[in-house]
């Protein structure tokens, strides 16, 4: 009989911090989440609103990346043509 793997969730804290200049609101990720996300420090990520209405943060990706659903990654909308518009609304 085989065992099955059980993973617990990591939680990581971080603190949210202001720019002197922008007075706008930052907070680093720790470089150990962002290397098993897969995420660079110049990806564009943007936060979206979970169906149990909990907040996350995901990476938006360029028309030629591939798409992880797992991870509620989604495609960049600029410069696609409007079917490809529809074709991802539907995902």
């Amino acid at each position: 009989m085989g065992t099955k793997k059980v993973s617990t969730p990591t939680i990581y804290q971080a603190e949210v911090k202001e720019d002197p200049n922008t007075k706008e609101l930052y907070f680093n990720l720790p470089s150990g989440l962002l290397e098993s996300l897969g995420w660079t420090e110049e990806d564009e990520l943007e936060w979206y609103k979970t169906h149990e209405g909990h907040w996350a943060l995901r990476k938006v990706l360029l028309a030629k990346e591939p798409k992880d659903p797992a991870r509620g990654e989604r495609i960049k909308e600029e410069n696609l043509s409007d079917t490809v518009k529809e074709i991802i609304k539907k995902d």
